[in-house]
């Protein structure tokens, strides 16, 4: 099974249109089982998309609007174009400069048995770009139920108030009563860095048990997925970090794991790299 994670930055990307283009060939060419995106954002003031009419659109419970510019929307009709269908779904989780509804979004080539999405931050208003959602769906692969959750939280805080660990343990709490003992994969930014001991990573790998595939595969190809990078005027001067993750609470057979779309075999498309993973299942 073929999975892949991206921070897409979407449409906050200069040259977004061509990044998308080289984006959907990559898709196109991988053919991925499930892809997870984050920051999948749409003009607030975008004329709607006619998704009643798409058989591979499945909708969340509070039935979002989905504009004609939303990022996953264009995508995947891009991708229809190329000859290569996902199912998909899109949850809202904050309004970006004023201009945007900015969320989650995650794409199948199996079949959407069940959506779920859900906020996870604590009383944030919509407004706030501190309000954090997932969404997550449940496909059969090879006659196995599996769940998916594209994810995106906010970075560990060494206060008494730690959102990181607020967001974690919601998301936790809630996958628990939605899915007892069933196989859950989480995709997605998770802003918790590999390296830095005793914070967010530490607490996902070692206090809850999940398991990092990036960390289990034989030979992992690339060390980070967040670089120095320049996005329009603003240039982020931070530290090389591995934050995005593909997580499993089970320990399944890596058969491979390589961090792309970071300049070197594949270009640079957004603020962050992708994550690609290839599991064992069945």
């Amino acid at each position: 099974m073929k999975l892949l994670t991206l921070n897409a930055h979407s449409w906050m990307e200069p040259n977004s249109k061509q990044k998308m283009a080289c984006l959907a060939q990559h898709i196109a060419a991988e053919q991925y089982d499930v892809i997870a995106f984050q920051e999948i954002n749409q003009s607030r003031f975008a004329p709607k998309a006619p998704v009643k009419d798409d058989p591979y659109y499945f909708p969340a419970k509070e039935r979002p609007n989905i504009h004609k510019n939303n990022f996953a929307y264009v995508l995947q009709q891009t991708l229809l174009k190329m000859g290569t269908a996902y199912y998909w779904a899109w949850f809202p989780c904050h309004m970006g400069y004023r201009l945007y509804d900015e969320g989650v979004a995650i794409f199948s080539r199996h079949p959407i048995q069940e959506l779920h999405g859900f906020v996870i931050s604590s009383k944030k208003p919509y407004f706030s770009q501190k309000r954090r959602g997932v969404v997550g769906i449940e496909i059969t692969n090879k006659n196995e139920r599996m769940l998916f959750y594209s994810c995106h939280l906010s970075g560990w805080q060494d206060k008494k108030k730690n959102v990181f660990l607020q967001e974690w343990l919601r998301l936790e709490s809630s996958l628990a009563a939605l899915h007892p003992d069933q196989k859950i994969v989480l995709l997605g930014d998770f802003n918790a860095s590999a390296n830095r001991r005793g914070k967010g990573y530490d607490w996902v790998t070692k206090v809850s048990g999940w398991h990092d595939t990036y960390a289990l595969a034989p030979f992992p190809k690339g060390k980070f997925t967040f670089p120095a990078y320049q996005t329009g005027s603003i240039h982020q001067k931070q530290q090389l970090r591995r934050i995005d993750y593909i997580l499993c609470n089970y320990k399944p057979t890596v058969l491979s794991a390589e961090i792309i779309f970071d300049g070197k075999d594949t270009p640079l498309i957004s603020d962050h790299c992708g994550l690609k993973v290839s599991l064992e299942t069945g």
